[in-house]
């Protein structure tokens, strides 16, 4: 699509990645619980804009696999969004 940003983006040489949260979707509240949870393995900046949430995470330890760090981190928002679901 056209206009598209990529939800989740590497950046290798600031040793970082960068994920965009439409929070119409994931919660705010989930996003910034995960981030927390986080905190032990990464530095965590958080940005808010409009309908988006960015977070970025830079590792503490160089093996941490900045390939995998971005999409793990979504899927623990989306477990703490589903373990928060009632029912």
């Amino acid at each position: 699509m056209a206009g598209k940003r990529k939800k989740v983006s590497v950046d290798e040489r600031k040793n970082r990645v960068v994920a965009v949260f439409d929070t119409r979707f994931y919660t705010p509240e989930s996003i910034k619980s995960s981030a927390e949870d986080f905190e032990d393995c990464c530095r965590l900046q958080i940005r808010s804009w409009k309908d988006d949430i960015t977070v970025v995470l830079s590792p503490k330890s160089r093996d941490i696999n900045l390939d995998f760090l971005g999409y793990e981190f979504y899927n623990y928002v989306l477990a703490r969004m589903r373990s928060k679901m009632p029912g």
